[in-house]
């Protein structure tokens, strides 16, 4: 199950912005809850990413910059459509981050 993140700290949100700036492939991207209502567990952050195509290692490349650069940690997963979560996570969340078009031609001149 998931619920809606509220945003982190500021500085936090900043940090997640810019790495996913990295990333030219992702579109969007979601935070939100995760939780088993099975476990005893508490839940976790989730941050859930639109990519244009998902590249082999991917997800292993954005984990390993968010983790370095987040805190607290936040799980990574790479949204693809044959995955339940994926749909619950797109029609109940707000993306936090879009691609900027304005980004995307910066880049093109880098």
């Amino acid at each position: 199950m998931t619920e809606q993140l509220e945003e982190l700290p500021g500085e936090a949100m900043d940090v997640l912005r810019t790495c996913l700036k990295k990333f030219l492939s992702v579109k969007k991207a979601y935070l939100v809850n995760l939780f088993n209502p099975a476990a005893a567990g508490p839940a976790f952050p989730l941050m859930a990413v639109e990519v244009d195509a998902v590249e082999e290692g991917l997800d292993g490349e954005l984990f390993g910059t968010i983790d370095h650069q987040a805190k607290p940690q936040i799980e990574v997963m790479i949204l693809a459509e044959t995955f339940p979560l994926a749909n619950s996570i797109v029609e109940q969340a707000t993306p936090f981050y879009f691609r900027e078009s304005v980004d995307e031609l910066r880049t093109m001149f880098d």
